[in-house]
């Protein structure tokens, strides 16, 4: 790949300070009518990753559900089952499910994952290039926003190599924090009453300490995370400098990129607000029907994760990008 010139378009992104001063702007309702035109606008180009995670989340519960109905259906009529061909069918059908289903959801979360990587890299890259209110538009860029964001997409899907690499090394960086962080996750989901069948037995020590640990792991893989996909997105940097480098601008805007990252957990457990509404779900009854109506009711929630992503991802990057206008490397 040849050098990228030295002549750049747009600023470097940097962060000059602390940031706390980027705080205020969550008070100041110009700035969020911006914000809003911006992310409503970048909406087509969110809808593909939220369609793929959408089937993949589908495909997920329907392996899981479907797999195991079978099971169910006899356990709900509380007759054993007496024949090895029986046992065999019931196995093999189950087994089948999730191999047809748990295939297809692999295939489209990953890309799902993937390509909203690529596609919020270009909504930073699109949001940084906008110039600041009552200031002229870059010759360079196109005149209609919504050209703009999508010559920023494009531009971010040919380098998915760079950010490949990028992410590659920001999990190396982050993989202790990351690894105590889906430890507390899985005892936390697993202590929700009603959340499987037969959730373990958790003492509410443990899941008041999973929830802690989960907190303030979750706070340090975001901060890192929300510096360094904005930095990635105009960066003329090496992937091995930006991760390196957006992990030390966490340290200089802690109790800023701290702050916005608590708002990113907030806006999570929005998002995971059919999760938590499944526990009282299941408290109806504990029959076949019930097991359905989870399936029905998480296929339904898929559809609302995947509406709401198309808001709250973007938005959660704006204040971020906010702490990077820098200005013009030399």
């Amino acid at each position: 790949m040849a050098e990228p010139t030295k002549v750049y378009l747009f600023p470097e992104p940097s962060v000059k300070g602390p940031g706390l001063d980027k705080l205020a702007l969550v008070l100041d309702r110009k700035w969020w009518s911006r914000t809003w035109n911006f992310i409503w606008t970048f909406r087509k180009q969110s809808f593909k990753p939220a369609l793929f995670c959408l089937i993949g989340e589908c495909c997920m519960w329907l392996s899981l559900y479907l797999g195991f109905a079978g099971i169910v259906e006899r356990s709900s009529t509380r007759e054993p089952i007496t024949g090895v061909y029986e046992l065999l069918g019931i196995l093999g059908q189950g087994l089948l499910m999730m191999l047809v289903f748990g295939g297809s959801a692999l295939i489209f979360v990953c890309l799902g994952v993937g390509l909203w990587i690529v596609v919020l890299t270009g909504f930073c890259r699109a949001y940084l290039q906008e110039p600041a209110p009552g200031q002229n538009l870059p010759e360079n860029l196109s005149k209609n926003l919504e050209d703009r964001q999508r010559e920023a997409v494009e531009f971010a899907k040919g380098r998915k190599l760079f950010l490949l690499l990028g992410w590659i090394f920001y999990s190396l960086i982050m993989l202790i924090p990351a690894t105590v962080f889906f430890t507390a996750f899985v005892l936390i989901y697993f202590s929700i009453p009603g959340a499987l069948p037969v959730p373990p037995p958790f003492s509410q020590e443990v899941t008041n300490t999973a929830w802690a640990v989960g907190v303030i792991t979750a706070i340090i893989l975001l901060n890192h995370f929300l510096i360094a996909l904005p930095l990635s997105s105009l960066s003329y940097r090496s992937s091995r400098k930006v991760a390196l480098d957006s992990f030390f601008m966490t340290f200089k805007t802690l109790p800023a990129v701290s702050t916005f990252s608590i708002f990113f957990i907030f806006l999570c457990l929005i998002y995971l607000t059919g999760e938590f509404a499944l526990s009282a779900f299941n408290n109806i009854n504990h029959g076949a029907a019930n097991y359905y109506g989870q399936l029905f009711f998480l296929l339904l929630n898929a559809v609302f994760h995947a509406s709401i992503s198309i808001i709250i991802w973007p938005l959660v990057l704006t204040l971020p990008c906010e702490l990077l206008r820098g200005e013009k490397s030399q």
